[in-house]
């Protein structure tokens, strides 16, 4: 439950826009598509980011998201070391 409700506060926040490259989120696309609607962590679980923290979560495409990858940027993560 915990999870589902961060999502959709994720998914509003984002205003209907993807936050990797800006173009509309698709509700009604088809699972698995290029243009579902996914939720990413900015910094990665296995990097020590917060699962549920909103500051953590972004709405993107599922095109967007797999292109990004295992990538961190440095506006997106501070090292804790």
């Amino acid at each position: 439950m915990r999870w589902r409700a961060a999502r959709a506060a994720a998914i509003t926040a984002a205003g209907g826009q993807c936050q990797l490259c800006g173009q509309p989120l698709v509700p009604g696309a088809l699972r698995n598509s290029p243009l579902e609607t996914c939720v990413d962590h900015v910094v990665p679980l296995y990097l020590g980011g917060d699962p549920y923290a909103a500051s953590n979560l972004r709405a993107v495409h599922r095109r967007c998201n797999g292109s990004r990858s295992r990538r961190v940027t440095p506006t997106n993560y501070t090292s804790r070391w």
